[in-house]
């Protein structure tokens, strides 16, 4: 599993901070520059612990940063002692920058390891309830036969009557409305699934149904409160439900749009303000204010 880091944050005005300004004043531009390609060897470390107990790997990392050893011990003291820029820990460096960074990454790796473990199961279980429905259909579809054979054996020439066939009126179910904002919505889930989880989703099954009955939702609770549904409402709603469901944790690790579906009430209740019932979000592009009101 990996531990470490390809990117990592850091404020954009770090070089106002102190620790920056004491490491110039004594290395200028140079030594902040060495810091931070340091910082650099750091995160791509495992666990974020650069090993410089080893002689020839310390003196190797020493000459890439234009150092000699005894120049880079001394370096090392002002990081360390001075300006309180790395740690020191058992023959490792570290920062705890790319600490903290890599503790937000391993946790969204693991919900990312989760998910997929859920999508695989679900599919999985997916499958196999549709072969066991094909062996109860085969099962049935015999039983049927043979009954029908005994009713043939146990009828006598001459003594057939006819049988009323009773007509069953078919009542006609009314087509769900087609959403006029369905492939931008669409795109909205799976860039939100991309970017939390680095994997589109599968989208198959009952996913495309059970999507459509939340945005159906989304859109009523627009219409209640007089809010016209254009494609910058609809996915500006879309984005925050599923905004407000990645907080939640157990939806985090089980991000299914059947769990969404399920858990939509909750949902829609984090999204209530706690003040004063409602949850209000400027939205800029569309000109009104979206309220998420209590189910």
């Amino acid at each position: 599993m990996k531990n470490n880091l390809s990117y990592y944050q850091h404020e954009v005005n770090s070089h106002n901070h102190w620790k920056f300004k004491t490491l110039r004043r004594k290395y200028q531009w140079a030594g902040e520059g060495k810091f931070w390609a340091l910082n650099n060897m750091i995160g791509e470390s495992e666990g974020c612990r650069l090993d410089i107990s080893n002689p020839d790997k310390k003196a190797s990392i020493a000459a890439d940063l234009d150092f000699d050893l005894s120049e880079f011990d001394e370096y090392l003291d002002c990081l360390v002692t001075v300006c309180k820029l790395v740690v020191v820990d058992n023959g490792h460096l570290l920062t705890p920058m790319t600490q903290e960074n890599l503790s937000e990454v391993n946790n969204k790796r693991e919900r990312q390891r989760n998910w997929k473990k859920v999508k695989s199961t679900t599919n999985l279980e997916k499958s196999t309830s549709t072969e066991q429905g094909k062996v109860v259909e085969i099962e049935q579809s015999k039983v049927k036969e043979s009954k029908l054979n005994k009713s043939k054996e146990n009828t006598t020439v001459g003594a057939v009557e006819p049988l009323e066939e009773k007509k069953t009126k078919q009542v006609s179910k009314k087509k769900p409305e087609a959403e006029p904002h369905w492939k931008e919505l669409v795109s909205v889930y799976f860039s939100f699934c991309f970017e939390k989880f680095d994997e589109k989703p599968s989208f198959s099954g009952s996913d495309p149904s059970e999507m459509h009955r939340i945005i159906e939702c989304l859109k009523k609770r627009a219409a209640e409160k007089n809010v016209e549904w254009t494609e910058e409402t609809a996915k500006l709603r879309w984005r925050e439900f599923l905004g407000r469901a990645y907080q939640d944790d157990w939806l985090s690790k089980n991000f299914l749009l059947p769990h969404l579906h399920r858990q939509m009430n909750k949902v829609f209740l984090n999204l209530v303000n706690t003040k004063n019932g409602t949850y209000q979000q400027q939205a800029s592009t569309v000109g009104k204010t979206i309220e998420f009101d209590r189910p």
